[in-house]
């Protein structure tokens, strides 16, 4: 026979068989007895030395009847032995024997140990070895295959435990660290290769191998420190994992083969569970605390990665591991200190695995994330932890770091970053961005108090922010940003300021009718075009809203007025006014002056035209005006302003006559060059060729056309702010939007759609060199509508109702205005509010629904008309939700049926959306919200007993299913807390008013703990400043006052009573 050794081995010589050709002559059985014989008797002399993990690989035929290997070993030795077929037409293996030498007393004596004969495809052995020597491995022809006159090829390998070195000729795989992960190559069938660990004390250990070569059938074994198995081999079948608690110390052993006969490449990796220490060959994923989320690779196919976290008895962790790459097939698994295992998710194939468990002891815990599948090399994914509201280690959770602070200019190649030490932390995260950049990570875990960023560009503004971590998480917020540079001096970055004006309803003494758009108009620019840049240029601090009557003429005009005092060289200020426009009329007697009613969209206009305006709350504000306010700001300030009126463009069309010039924004920059040059004049300075180029005008309409609405915004304005979110805009390829850019795009779909209105521009040079925000999917989208805005100012009212007398109190925080006090009755006994917008106008509409009898009623407070008379819907056990379920800006009639959990929605034009939809049954409570910011409302259900959300999309699928996050006396209080545009996960404790809030879309803790309310109280969260952000409140039935606090901390309250005993608050859901 042939052989062929693994690796470094030098090839056996042919050994001829003296006897071959006269033993065929013989009897089989006969020929078999002397072969016998004779080879025992020689064995030692034609023996090839076998060492530990070494394999050969050999041919059997009749002209070579017996190979012989031979080694050594010790008492107390466990020796494993495999042979295995190899050759493609024939399945046999040969007939072994093993004997052991007793070279002490008789060089050439043996005595029989074991023996397998008649074998397909694999022979193993596992010999517990009683005495020391060595010992003769025979590998004999099969007597069935003695007329078979083709060579049989076959493998052999032999490894011997505990703790004897690998041959040269074969070291896979070794010693293995720790959380690392190494190759390994079955070279052959009956390939045995060996991965050894030490322990030092007790501890389990979980040990996977992973097939790279799919025609490997991974199998391990694993052995203790004497040679022992450690696994228990029932049932009897291949295992690619062990998960064992070791006693023992001293080097473990485990056994590496195919299960069959197979040969390829294959991975292994170990974890010892509690052990944090990892190897530096493959640090992921270390220490984790809650809030944090860390990214993770599978490296090789069974790749195993450790991450660890330290908590108290009674903390609710939550585990969430999500695929990046989808070859990820997620699995984790939760330990406990003493290294039992808690929980193990299910490894059925999903995007995300979600591990939830209440711990019941002290100490470091240890999380296992792996791949199920367990075939793919270097994939990657994100593992997230987090205590859920309850848990008391979120009381140990460092507060936010404060007064961060960074240089500038001090050092020529550094920038330093300092703050305040913060007690109970242990480390601090820092983050930082320029530009437009997202912000990254710098550092985890700095321990000091300064951080030295020599990572940067000299003169280049850097924005630097930090948080502050222990052990058991890392603080709910950033702290305050704080710019630095390096080098010489830079200067301030310029600052964009805006005014937008929407205005809907008029002072009667003005006289001009009623609009539905414009209102939304200013309400969309704000939270689209301009506080949903993705580079945040915008500030909301330096936006104006002015809406109906705060829209007055000389607000304007005042708000201009600062606008120009605060503005200096390189601002920009945006000029935004949707709402009427018009002309003044001079009639037959010279110096006469008639003033013709306002323009109003779809309505011509009278004869005789000279002077143009836009309309205010109270007045014209005329093209001579205006000029005069614009000539305010410095020429180095650059001015756009966008005017969505009537005839906004350029000339006004006399009727039955010949068109008549109408310029508005030519008019006003006509007045503006009377006046500078008048100014310039005064001084005796030279007039600038370049005067008024710093002064752009965007208008919806040109000089003989009507500007048109659509269903929510004006047709301009809707395509200005759709525009913003499609990168197709960005004609440049610079991702970025300028203000032409956007004008063009709005412009023509707006010609699309009317082709009679064609917006125009004035100064398109400037437009074009002014970048107007970010290119790209908007960052911060407002939502839809906002619980409880009856003036639809962008801010939620306080919104009061008595059931008994059907009488309504509602005010507006933000203008610090009455909206409606008693005088607004609607509705009486056995009525209850529910919040919505039923018209599409933005704003909220007093909405009453009766259980009982399925009646609702709903009136619009902004246009003070009845919307729903009485109409029918509903009934006993059928409560509402509010929501825009379709995305036609408008709410619909939702009802959720207790207690079989159905869901019913008639939208706006009575069409069935939803009828018989059910998730579960009783103990659960319908949320409103919209968790995943395709700006329609999702089907949302909390139990409070076990604190498990359920949420539903109509059009993209599971959002959450079964996340944890709330408890027994915790009631879901949802709302959009960090202006993402998605509803969260927020809960408040009815008793002691503690408020717990996760983001559902960032993964991350906006609010542990914050105490707000308690007994006595109704949350009624929602955004009363207007800056986009929910805020927590709460009301007090017995007194009327009202309690906020931001999500960032910050508290205020009105002790005036809005309500009071027997007024409920308005609420978006029962």
């Amino acid at each position: 026979m042939t052989k062929i050794p693994g690796n470094r081995r030098q090839p056996l010589l042919r050994r001829r068989d003296l006897f071959g050709r006269s033993l065929a002559c013989l009897g089989v059985a006969v020929a078999r007895s002397l072969a016998g014989i004779l080879f025992i008797a020689a064995g030692s002399a034609f023996a090839v030395n076998l060492e530990s993990g070494q394999y050969f690989l050999a041919d059997m035929s009749t002209n070579d009847l017996r190979d012989v290997y031979e080694f050594q070993a010790y008492s107390n030795d466990t020796v494993l032995i495999r042979v295995a077929n190899e050759d493609p037409y024939m399945l046999h293996v040969p007939d072994v024997l093993i004997y052991y030498q007793n070279r002490a007393t008789d060089p050439y004596s043996n005595q029989f140990t074991a023996s397998l004969t008649q074998q397909f495809s694999i022979s193993k052995f596992s010999l517990a070895i009683t005495n020391n020597g060595w010992f003769n491995l025979y590998c004999d022809l099969p007597l069935s295959l003695y007329q078979y006159s083709n060579p049989v090829s076959y493998s052999v390998s032999m490894l011997r435990m505990p703790e004897v070195p690998l041959s040269y000729a074969d070291l896979d795989v070794g010693f293995v660290q720790n959380g690392q992960s190494k190759y390994g190559i079955i070279n052959v069938g009956a390939d045995l290769d060996a991965a050894t660990f030490p322990v030092s004390n007790r501890c389990t250990v979980q040990f996977r191998m992973g097939q790279d070569n799919v025609a490997l059938v991974a199998d391990i074994q694993l052995y203790d420190t004497y040679g022992r198995i450690v696994t228990n081999d029932y049932p009897p079948e291949y295992r690619s994992e062990v998960t064992a608690t070791l006693t023992n110390t001293g080097i473990y052993t485990v056994s590496l083969n195919d299960f069959f006969n197979g040969a390829g490449q294959y991975a292994v990796s170990m974890i010892k569970i509690g052990d944090s220490s990892l190897s530096t060959n493959d640090t992921d994923l270390g220490m984790i605390v809650s809030g944090e989320t860390k990214g993770g690779t599978i490296h090789a196919p069974g790749d195993l990665d450790a991450a660890f976290f330290s908590a108290s008895s009674g903390d609710v962790v939550q585990l969430t591991m999500t695929e990046v790459e989808s070859d990820v097939n997620p699995v984790i698994e939760l330990y406990n200190p003493a290294g039992a295992r808690l929980k193990k998710t299910s490894d059925v194939y999903q995007i995300s695995a979600v591990l939830t468990n209440t711990l019941v002891t002290n100490g470091l815990f240890t999380v296992i994330c792996k791949d199920a599948e367990d075939r793919k090399n270097n994939v990657h994914y994100t593992l997230t932890m987090e205590f859920l509201a309850g848990s008391p280690s979120l009381y140990s959770i460092p507060a936010v770091p404060s007064g961060l602070s960074a240089t500038d200019g001090t050092y020529s190649n550094r920038i330093d970053v300092t703050w305040n030490t913060v007690s109970g932390a242990n480390g601090y995260d820092i983050w930082r961005s320029y530009g437009t950049n997202d912000p990254i990570q710098l550092v985890t875990n700095e321990t000091s108090t300064i951080y030295q960023d020599y990572d940067v560009t000299v003169n280049v503004v850097y924005y630097y922010k930090a948080k502050a971590r222990n052990a058991y998480g890392v603080s709910t917020n950033y702290s305050n940003t704080d710019s630095g540079y390096a080098g010489t001096a830079v200067a301030a970055a310029p600052t964009r300021r805006a005014l937008v004006v929407g205005i809907d309803n008029y002072s009667p003494s003005y006289g001009a009718t009623p609009l539905t758009t414009t209102t939304n108009d200013a309400l969309g620019i704000r939270g689209t075009m301009l506080l949903g840049d993705p580079s945040n240029r915008w500030s909301s601090t330096n936006i104006t809203l002015l809406l109906d009557s705060q829209a007055t003429k000389v607000m304007i005009q005042n708000q201009l007025h600062t606008l120009a005092n605060d503005s200096s060289s390189g601002d920009l200020v945006l000029y935004f006014h949707s709402s009427h426009g018009g002309v003044s009329n001079v009639i037959s007697q010279p110096g006469s002056l008639e003033r013709f009613p306002a323009s109003r969209r779809g309505q011509s206009a009278s004869k005789g035209a000279t002077d143009t305006f836009i309309s205010t709350y109270d007045a014209d504000y005329t093209d001579a005006e205006l000029a005069t306010d614009l000539a305010l700001f410095g020429v180095d300030t650059s001015v756009i302003v966008i005017i969505d009126a009537c005839n906004s463009g350029g000339a006004y069309q006399l009727d039955g006559g010949a068109p008549f010039e109408w310029l508005f924004a030519e008019r006003v920059m006509a007045h503006y060059h009377n006046i500078q040059r008048e100014r310039f004049r005064r001084l005796g300075l030279a007039v600038p060729k370049q005067l008024g180029q710093n002064i752009a005008f965007m208008v919806s309409s040109d000089y003989d056309e009507l500007s048109w609405t659509s269903s929510y915004y004006s047709l301009y304005t809707e395509f200005l702010i759709g525009g913003c979110s499609l990168t197709a805009v960005d004609t440049s390829g610079d991702d970025e939007y300028s203000f032409l850019e956007l004008h063009t795009y709005a412009a023509a779909q707006a010609a699309a759609v009317v082709p009679s209105q064609n917006a125009q521009t004035y100064n398109s040079t400037l437009l074009q060199s002014t970048i107007a925000r970010a290119a790209g999917i908007v960052a911060l989208v407002q939502t839809n509508v906002f619980y409880n805005d009856f003036d639809a100012d962008g801010a939620s009212d306080l919104a009061t109702f008595n059931p008994t007398t059907g009488r309504w109190r509602i005010a507006s925080l933000k203008r610090w205005l009455a909206l409606a006090w008693d005088n607004f009755v609607w509705g009486g006994p056995g009525f209850r509010p529910i919040d919505g917008d039923y018209d599409g106008d933005g704003a909220s509409d007093g909405a009453i629904y009766n259980e009982q009898t399925g009646e609702w009623r709903i009136g619009s407070l902004k246009r003070a008309r009845v919307l729903v008379s009485s109409v029918v819907f509903g009934g006993p056990g059928k409560t509402p939700v509010s929501g825009d379920y379709d995305n036609d800006r408008i709410s619909d009639g939702a009802l959720y049926e207790q207690p079989d959990g159905f869901w019913h929605i008639l939208t706006a034009t009575g069409t069935q959306l939803v009828d018989g939809v059910s998730y579960f049954g009783a103990g659960f409570t319908p949320v409103s919200g919209d968790f995943d910011g395709d700006r329609r409302s999702d089907l949302a259900v909390y139990q409070e007993g076990s604190g498990n959300w359920y949420i539903g999309s109509l059009t993209n699928g599971v959002i959450a299913w079964g996340k944890m996050w709330g408890g027994t006396n915790l009631v879901a209080v949802s709302g959009d807390y960090d202006a993402d545009g998605t509803s969260d996960l927020a809960v408040y404790h009815r008793y002691t008013g503690a408020w717990y809030i996760y983001s559902l879309k960032n993964s991350a803790t906006l609010v542990s703990g914050a105490l707000l309310g308690g007994a006595g109280y109704t949350a009624v969260p929602g955004d009363y400043n207007g800056d986009s952000y929910d805020d927590l409140a709460v009301y007090q039935e017995s007194t009327g006052y009202w309690f906020f606090l931001t999500v960032n901390g910050q508290s205020y309250s009105l002790l005036y009573p809005v309500g009071g005993p027997g007024y409920i608050p308005v609420l978006p859901m029962w």
